[in-house]
């Protein structure tokens, strides 16, 4: 569902996914933020640009604490 939302590309770095990849599903808004874990949230990314947002948008941080 995300995969075909997403026109086969990640949101983040928006290149095309391959079968190689290996992809994770992101909260666009992260649940310690408020975020809520439903669809209209989740985004499909590649694990390293997931690693990225989560380090960039703080919920990572946050998680460890």
């Amino acid at each position: 569902m995300l995969m075909k939302k997403q026109k086969g590309k990640c949101t983040l770095c928006n290149q095309y996914f391959t079968s190689e990849d290996n992809l994770e599903i992101d909260h666009i808004i992260p649940q310690i933020s408020g975020g809520k874990n439903n669809m209209a949230n989740k985004q499909l990314l590649h694990n390293y640009c997931h690693h990225k947002k989560t380090t960039s948008d703080g919920s990572r941080e946050r998680k460890s604490n």
